[in-house]
């Protein structure tokens, strides 16, 4: 359970380190693209969001996406 969340602690550090230095370099280019990438990264947290069923269980994870094993 540690490394999982020392994992899941690094990805989210990369990210937040990664993210605002990106969107910071395409604001010297335009400002209004900002606002477009993160209105674009808000739809797509929705939409994954919207995607965990009510009961998530095992063979259950996804609403959309479901891989089946033979």
């Amino acid at each position: 359970m540690a490394s999982t969340a020392g994992v899941a602690f690094t990805i989210n550090h990369i990210a937040a380190v990664v993210i605002p230095v990106i969107f910071g370099l395409v604001w010297l280019v335009s400002p209004s693209a900002v606002f477009l990438m993160g209105a674009a990264m808000v739809v797509v947290s929705l939409i994954l969001a919207r995607n965990i069923p009510l009961n998530p269980d095992q063979g259950n994870e996804v609403l959309i996406g479901k891989v089946e094993t033979c």
